[in-house]
């Protein structure tokens, strides 16, 4: 429990809101959303991926060191945005994806471990959360840091989310895609 408090400490001291407005107003204004994380990233990666498809369009989701995974990342262009994730222990080919996407004109927000990070470097924000755990790393801040974001985002988006996932579950249950209790 220390090491969770330190990180939620932390969480809150190195960002303030206005890391968190500024990471949602880059992603809401952004044409594509590239999303990278690997390894242990992969699943933070999936998971925000799949927040912000519930709310905009055009999310491409990067989960594996796999070129048919990762290819779309060499199609990112000025007014697109790339969230990337890396910890300790940094994929180069995440590393690669953030000077990429500053090359071609896109916005990065980083969301890392701490300011030296090579995935911190040259980004328009960065969202900095300890990982830091007791035997193994612990992603509960990071979480927390993608609750937050996807909180903005949702102020954002207004009223156009509901009217978007009424649609997705009115569809999902036409397709019988839950169970209906039978």
């Amino acid at each position: 429990l220390d090491a969770m408090r330190t990180n939620i400490e932390a969480l809150t001291t190195k960002n303030n809101d206005a890391v968190f407005e500024t990471a949602a107003r880059l992603i809401y204004e952004s044409k594509r959303k590239f999303v990278i994380g690997l390894r242990g990233s992969s699943s933070l990666a999936a998971s925000f991926s799949l927040r912000l498809s519930y709310l905009l369009d055009d999310i491409y989701r990067i989960t594996r060191a796999d070129p048919n995974d990762y290819g779309c990342i060499y199609t990112i262009r000025e007014g697109d945005c790339l969230v990337a994730y890396g910890f300790d222990n940094y994929p180069q080919l995440a590393v690669d994806a953030v000077r990429h996407a500053k090359q071609k004109g896109a916005s990065v927000i980083s969301i890392t471990d701490k300011e030296t990070s090579p995935i911190a470097f040259r980004t328009d924000t960065a969202v900095y959360c300890s990982i830091n755990g007791v035997g193994f790393n612990s992603f509960a801040c990071v979480m927390l840091a993608n609750e937050i974001i996807a909180a903005h985002l949702v102020r954002m988006v207004g009223k156009n989310m509901e009217t978007r996932n009424k649609e997705l579950l009115s569809q999902l249950s036409e397709t019988g895609y839950f169970w209906n209790g039978l």
